[in-house]
């Protein structure tokens, strides 16, 4: 989105008018997939591909996005590691792990040895109603996703491109 708007400005200082730009907006395609991709199945399912790449401030924005866009549906977290997080590492994801929980997620579902499983500890400790999974890779998730998702679920899947979420995200939403 702030793409967009910083493309629209530059557009009108160099005379373009609001018509040409928003057709030019129109004609935007995604240059890489991953990123906050949203598929409708049609079972109802919303699957939010955003396992491009992740930091903590990305994984934040994009589960309240999902959040958000769920509304009163019931909502999945399918969350891997977060790379390049040094010493931090264990306490960032046992932060995102604590979020899932704040924001009311109905499931979480940890992807990886190591640091997701910190976050699904934190999840699972919170004392909130959320149901808590750790399973070892991607085609665990996929099958575990697949099973446990409802017809209207929005599942929101992200991860640092290198855990390979991509493909559980594509294969959930049955691409």
């Amino acid at each position: 989105m702030g793409n967009a708007v910083a493309a629209a400005a530059v557009a009108t200082v160099l005379g373009l008018d609001a018509a040409e730009i928003a057709a030019g907006l129109n004609a935007a395609r995604r240059r890489s997939s991953g990123r906050l991709e949203i598929v409708e199945r049609a079972d109802g399912v919303t699957v939010v591909d955003d396992a491009y790449n992740a930091s903590p401030e990305s994984m934040r924005a994009g589960l309240r996005a999902a959040k958000a866009l769920a509304g009163n549906r019931r909502t999945v977290a399918v969350l891997g590691a977060m790379g390049q997080q040094a010493d931090a590492s264990r306490a960032r994801h046992a932060e995102i792990g604590r979020l899932v929980a704040e924001l009311g997620f109905d499931l979480l579902i940890a992807v990886g040895p190591g640091d997701p499983v910190a976050m699904a500890g934190e999840a699972a400790a919170s004392g909130r109603n959320v149901s808590v999974h750790a399973v070892e890779d991607v085609p665990a998730a996929v099958t575990l996703a697949t099973a446990l998702l409802r017809p209207g679920d929005v599942v929101f899947v992200k991860a640092s491109s290198e855990v390979g979420l991509g493909a559980c995200a594509r294969a959930l939403a049955g691409a």
